[in-house]
């Protein structure tokens, strides 16, 4: 009885010990596989910094243009391309066992929710504010989601727990069964929209079957700090927004339709070099008087309204933050990695062109 005592507890010990060494296996084989997809996602972060680069060298001695066609535009989000009747070009690569691409996204094609307040005086920016809420109202919004937007980004703390045509502030917050504060600072990823109220989450992550970009596409906290919104590659819910709050704000008029059907027939050509060239050539007719301006001046042809600079030509065609999404997948299959990458690339630096904003890993 005792041998038979002693081969029961031996028996016990083998095979919990074979199955941890079982389970150690196949954890570090996990782990190993999660390693090689997070470098190839990081080795394709690496590929999109090498065409932001190729653009500026080619570019030497033209003026600053950033379009979709330029060789980081190929790789761009495959809906925005077929949107603007561009066939996104296979960007996988092997590297090793494993595979790697990835996507660049130009930031200042979107409504940059951090430019919705004058950071100086915290009042609200008109004419971000007014694209922002049309494009809502375009999306089918069921209750006004700029407000309370705008209160999340803004500096001024709320005096009451009542909500309505104010939005929403750090009382209503703090409120809730599972309370939480709001931000009442400029937002740091776009993903802290799910926390506003009323943001519904079909809203924030679109539907791709039917169309319906996420709101990743659109909007951005890593955007123009004054507003402004590159023509050549904003998605046309972008630029119907903005040309309709310009109409509405100031009395100019953008020909949407003819600066859509410029851009997407351009080619390989550009035909506004210069943010007031949109004017010259009458796809913006502003109210008089206007006074050409440089394209380095922060706030073109802006004119005083309620003591608040008011953006007539908010549009630019230049850029300098992108998005690059490195995407990595280890051999089998087994492991993904996704890398977001929101760099500042300044093109006429010679050396440290590149500044990283934010760099963020999902695995």
């Amino acid at each position: 009885m005792l041998v038979l005592l002693i081969i029961l507890l031996l028996s016990v010990f083998v095979v919990g010990y074979v199955y941890e060494a079982q389970v150690e296996t196949v954890y570090a084989s996990n782990s190993i596989a999660q390693y090689e997809a997070y470098l190839a996602a990081r080795s394709a972060v690496m590929l999109g910094l090498r065409d932001l680069d190729l653009d500026i060298i080619e570019q030497q001695g033209n003026p600053r243009v950033d379009t979709l066609y330029d060789p980081w535009g190929a790789f761009g989000d495959p809906d925005v391309l077929l949107k603007e009747n561009i066939v996104p070009q296979v960007n996988v690569t092997k590297l090793n066992q494993a595979m790697m691409g990835y996507t660049i996204t130009d930031e200042y094609g979107k409504i940059p929710l951090n430019a919705l307040i004058y950071q100086e005086t915290q009042e609200p920016n008109p004419l971000v504010a007014m694209a922002l809420e049309l494009l809502f109202t375009y999306r089918g919004a069921e209750s006004p989601l700029d407000q309370p937007i705008l209160d999340w980004v803004d500096g001024v703390a709320g005096l009451g727990m009542e909500r309505g045509a104010t939005g929403a502030e750090k009382e209503y917050y703090e409120a809730l069964p599972t309370p939480y504060t709001a931000q009442d600072r400029p937002m740091d990823a776009l993903e802290q929209l799910l926390l506003i109220a009323d943001m519904p989450p079909d809203m924030y992550f679109g539907n791709r079957e039917e169309g319906i970009l996420p709101l990743g596409e659109l909007l951005t906290v890593h955007g123009h700090p004054e507003g402004y919104v590159n023509v050549y590659t904003a998605p046309e819910e972008v630029l119907t927004a903005y040309a309709d709050a310009v109409s509405a704000i100031t009395g100019a008029t953008v020909d949407i339709y003819g600066l859509l059907n410029e851009r997407r027939d351009m080619g390989q050509s550009v035909r506004f070099q210069a943010r007031d060239d949109l004017v010259r050539n009458g796809m913006i007719s502003v109210p008089e008087p206007w006074q050409p301006q440089s394209e380095l001046d922060p706030r073109p042809g802006s004119q005083q309204s309620l003591g608040l600079p008011v953006v007539i030509n908010p549009f630019t065609v230049s850029s300098n933050v992108f998005r690059i999404r490195g995407f990595g997948v280890a051999a089998g299959g087994d492991a993904k990695a996704i890398i977001d990458c929101f760099v500042f690339r300044d093109a006429g630096g010679a050396q440290d062109r590149f500044r990283i904003l934010d760099w963020r890993v999902v695995q």
